[in-house]
């Protein structure tokens, strides 16, 4: 991902936030659905959130307007809640090795643990809520194609489990 610490237009009202907000709800369900072996059902909810990732990227690129400083929160957090907790699922069952598990979701936490490194930095004075606030546009991560490829193949290695 590359970092920036330029803001973009604050209008949260937007088709690509509208996007990631819902595959952030969809994602429990997604999990739920899987844990209960109704994997029919997981995997086309699955892929309408995968879809949606898709979909919310072209817009905010295609449309300036699109753009917001939310959807740059957002989005990266409804891609690792739905990989998350359906790698978390799907390694619950027993459908995928815990080898697997651990390389996915550790480097999550890898990449979760550096873009608050680079916020603490970025801070006059620590504190929590400055920690924590989105809103004062220090940092925008933009992904690059080496995230949209890991995504790929994070979302491949769910599909492949829940199809075996």
């Amino acid at each position: 991902a590359v970092v920036s610490t330029q803001s973009t237009g604050d209008n949260i009202y937007t088709i690509p936030n509208a996007l990631s907000l819902s595959r952030i709800i969809l994602s429990p369900i997604v999990a739920y659905s899987i844990v209960n072996g109704q994997h029919s059902a997981a995997l086309a909810l699955f892929g309408i959130a995968g879809f949606t990732d898709f979909l919310d990227g072209q817009i905010a690129r295609r449309y300036p307007s699109q753009r917001s400083l939310l959807g740059s929160i957002i989005d990266p957090i409804g891609d690792k809640m739905l990989m998350g907790l359906s790698t978390a699922s799907v390694w619950y069952t027993g459908l995928m090795p815990s080898w697997l598990l651990c390389i996915i979701l550790g480097r999550d936490i890898i990449l979760l643990s550096g873009g608050l490194a680079v916020k603490y930095q970025s801070l006059d004075k620590f504190s929590f809520k400055g920690l924590f606030n989105v809103t004062d546009g220090t940092i925008e991560v933009k992904p690059g194609w080496h995230g949209k490829l890991n995504m790929c193949l994070q979302l491949g290695a769910v599909v492949a489990c829940l199809s075996a």
